[in-house]
């Protein structure tokens, strides 16, 4: 990097600073890691998904999609894990959707803890239900944790859902998060209108992920080729620096902090230092509080 190119990136940094500090991350842009969750609705369930939404917050979700055209919001990974490992979930029926207990138990009736207390039941939400609250809420970021058919497929799946749930056009506060490049950019073709982030997944937890986070220049190169608006990394300390977000919005890329299920969430200090547009928080009130939001 040459001395112009090291002095304007030096700008950038400071007045990204004095944003950061003159102002803390909008309440709707911190991303609510699966939903809220309330007393026995875990991450995922409707109550949850109602608190993020309903208070004002922005939600950054898992989706998976089914063979049929449904959109659930949770991953498949979860919903394999709680049918004891079972594969093909993308195959099930509604009916079947509801037979699966978010709190950890599977089949129809009353469910019940280690203690013999009637455990509160939650199935998996479809898109459908939540869709009047979107527009209402935060940011909503849906990130697709299963692949179903082609990307072009997935695409066309995903635009026709939309269609059916959002009868007065796709929410401005929409945003689609993927790792396939090939999906964003049929995604682009699609729904033009549609803001989409390529999510940057780290390769392991050693040095080689901080020399795959490190390569700002690539990351550029690729979110830009899949022509999204932004890229969405999972915050790792030590390595998301705020020199480099500074380098990935230099490039014209919005940037979100954290992922779903991420193993490791910014904390306040992070988020001020780095300045992202958005980011993931599992308590985002908290969070909120202590960049100096009310």
């Amino acid at each position: 990097m040459n001395g112009p190119a090291r002095l304007a990136l030096a700008l950038s940094l400071a007045l990204a600073a004095a944003a950061a500090q003159s102002a803390p991350l909008a309440k709707g842009n911190i991303l609510a890691a699966n939903g809220i969750p309330k007393g026995e609705a875990p991450a995922c369930s409707l109550p949850a998904l109602k608190a993020a939404l309903n208070g004002g917050w922005g939600l950054a979700a898992d989706v998976m999609l089914t063979k049929d055209g449904r959109m659930y919001l949770v991953s498949e990974g979860l919903v394999s894990e709680l049918l004891n490992g079972r594969r093909g979930v993308d195959k099930l029926t509604p009916e079947e959707m509801k037979g699966v207990n978010l709190n950890g138990r599977c089949g129809g009736g009353d469910v019940f803890d280690d203690d013999e207390e009637i455990v509160d039941y939650h199935s998996p939400v479809e898109i459908g239900k939540v869709a009047p609250l979107i527009p209402k809420g935060g940011t909503v970021c849906l990130r697709i944790t299963n692949q179903s058919g082609s990307t072009e497929a997935v695409a066309a799946m995903v635009r026709k859902r939309f269609e059916e749930v959002f009868k007065e056009g796709v929410p401005t506060n929409l945003v689609f998060v993927s790792r396939r490049g090939n999906l964003l950019i049929d995604l682009a073709r699609e729904m033009p209108g549609l803001k989409r982030l390529h999510y940057a997944v780290p390769r392991g937890w050693n040095k080689t992920v901080g020399d795959f986070l490190v390569n700002a220049p690539a990351l550029i190169g690729a979110a830009k080729g899949y022509k999204a608006d932004g890229i969405m990394v999972d915050y790792i300390a030590g390595h998301i620096t705020p020199e480099y977000v500074a380098e990935l919005k230099t490039a014209g890329l919005e940037v979100a902090l954290g992922a779903v299920g991420g193993k490791s969430l910014p904390s306040a200090d992070a988020v001020v230092a780095a300045a992202p547009e958005y980011v993931v928080s599992r308590n985002p009130a908290a969070l909120y509080k202590a960049l100096g939001g009310k």
